[in-house]
């Protein structure tokens, strides 16, 4: 009891500090030093939070008993154990807080008898039992300021993720409340009867009726972070840096993806006729994936945005190809694919788009063959474009034709109109893509059917992030020449296979017909 009386005098003058920060020649504290200060009175109280636990642990209930009730002022004050509703509740969601963050932090610094190595959550287990007892202990202690001081609950935080991790917290706060509730031992410590008891006399006291019980008050406390947490939803500025992240990513994603496609890239004859591949999309996400410490984590958004984007313009893309060339000219053995390209009889002003085949697996065994960046390789100087393909029935395609006759992309441009709703910012000049991310709250008018029905009432509750993005595809007005190619895997039995010399030579040019002469020579 000698080093109790110590502390609570040692305590006083800590909290002295802290509460008038002057030093002796009264001139004030630096920031650093109240820093100092606070962070002392924060492990000075941890410490004998941690030493009041330790006594439930070894139940020595009596010296328990005796330092809860060791004041030396009038009226009493009892400067190292959490007196109120409110510092109980503080300490204990500090002290689970810091459990979740670092399991091991209280077994690393407070190691109790009896007690090694891990010991699965038994010293904050020993804390949380404690804290729960004096929340029994306030209604038998004398009440000083007035009760609302000490059944109030505090203040809450202004952030989803703290009201998200206290509303847990409190969960584990009431039932341990319910688990000591007929523990007559430790009631005994605080020299608690029943609350039916010290209610009335509180109640007489302070002629309240209505006292309320901690488990009450809890709950209430919890209704209450529902509520803010409701209203953060809707009313919490989205993040910039988020925002811009989500933004970027996207961009890079599209960026990275159309790197393949420069050779497409620039009008280069007049055409009118095109095939939209419009990938725009326009998905709503819960504001809290925009929010600095939301209550949920969010991941992936703008890897989801540009999948869907990318998914449905190979798609796209391929099914043009499809529908402009829709004779297929021959159906090869992926074995003979190259034999083919052989006989076709083909030089540098050739091109070659294919659509789901993996050139790579004849890297190193066809000789000529290389590559020469993601989804491009080179044959005998012809250049090979590579796509990806989902679809079964566009892919494993080959489309030959001569270079100058390759089809080119062009990329729609929001209407000014259009941009100006959907508020819509210029991100890729080059690949023509267009952001927008806002709140919904703050632009009602984003909200159309079917997102508005799908929303409900929680609509405030989200952001709209529209990616517009029109790529369009321009074939040649006039007939040109092009040879497709179906290839097939003997593996996958996709029936009958044309013989590779059944391939006639493409058109030829004046130097494919002098190569070709040479060779026979």
């Amino acid at each position: 009891m000698e080093y109790w009386k110590m502390a609570s005098q040692k305590k006083d003058s800590i909290e002295s500090k802290y509460l008038y920060p002057y030093n002796e020649e009264r001139k004030p504290y630096t920031k650093e030093q109240i820093e100092e200060i606070q962070k002392q009175r924060e492990n000075f109280m941890e410490f004998h939070i941690m030493l009041c636990s330790m006594l439930i642990q070894e139940k020595k209930y009596r010296l328990l008993e005796l330092m809860l009730s060791f004041t030396q002022s009038e009226p009493p004050s009892y400067p190292l154990v959490p007196s109120s509703l409110s510092d109980i509740i503080d300490t204990f969601n500090k002290i689970n807080h810091n459990s979740f963050i670092n399991p091991f932090y209280y077994e690393s610094r407070y190691q109790m008898p009896n007690m090694h190595g891990i010991t699965e959550g038994k010293i904050v287990g020993a804390a949380n039992c404690y804290l729960a007892l004096l929340a029994y202990r306030i209604y038998v202690i004398r009440w000083n300021y007035g009760y609302e001081s000490v059944l109030n609950t505090g203040a809450l935080p202004n952030t989803l993720s703290e009201l998200n991790a206290l509303k847990d917290n409190l969960d584990v706060f009431k039932r341990w409340l319910e688990r000591i509730k007929d523990n007559k031992d430790l009631l005994n410590v605080v020299r608690f009867t029943s609350f039916d008891k010290e209610i009335e006399e509180k109640a007489l006291i302070y002629d309240k009726a209505n006292l309320l019980r901690p488990d009450q008050l809890v709950s209430r406390m919890q209704k209450e972070i529902l509520d803010k947490m409701e209203q953060l939803r809707t009313t919490l500025p989205l993040s910039v840096e988020k925002i811009d992240s989500e933004e970027h990513e996207l961009t890079g994603n599209i960026i990275k993806a159309m790197a393949p496609y420069g050779d497409l890239l620039g009008r280069r004859f007049s055409q009118d006729k095109c095939y939209n591949l419009n990938s725009s999309v326009t998905m709503p996400f819960p504001n809290t994936a925009f929010l600095n410490n939301p209550d949920v984590g969010h991941a992936g958004i703008a890897g989801c945005m540009s999948s869907y984007m990318l998914h449905n313009f190979y798609h796209m893309f391929a099914s043009s190809f499809f529908a402009e060339h829709s004779q297929t000219d021959y159906s090869l053995s992926s074995e003979d694919l190259f034999q083919a390209i052989d006989k076709l009889n083909l030089n540098e002003q050739h091109y070659i788009i294919a659509f789901g085949l993996y050139f790579d697996y004849y890297i190193g065994t066809i000789k000529d063959l290389k590559k020469e960046a993601d989804h491009k390789y080179s044959y005998k100087g012809i250049k090979i474009l590579s796509l990806n393909c989902n679809t079964e029935v566009f892919s494993q395609m080959v489309y030959v034709m001569r270079f100058e006759d390759r089809p080119f992309m062009d990329f729609h441009e929001p209407t000014a109109e259009e941009q100006k709703k959907l508020c819509l910012e210029k991100m890729n000049g080059l690949y023509g893509l267009w952001l927008s991310l806002k709140k919904i709250s703050e632009h009602p008018e984003l909200l159309e059917e079917p997102i508005k029905t799908k929303l409900g009432d929680k609509a405030n509750q989200y952001s709209l992030f529209a990616a517009i993005w029109g790529p369009k595809l321009f074939f040649k007005p006039n007939k040109y020449p092009v040879v497709s190619i179906k290839v097939k895997y003997r593996l996958t039995n996709e029936g009958e296979y044309d013989n590779v010399d059944k391939v006639k030579p493409f058109i030829p040019t004046e130097e494919a017909t002098v190569n070709q002469e040479q060779e026979n020579e």
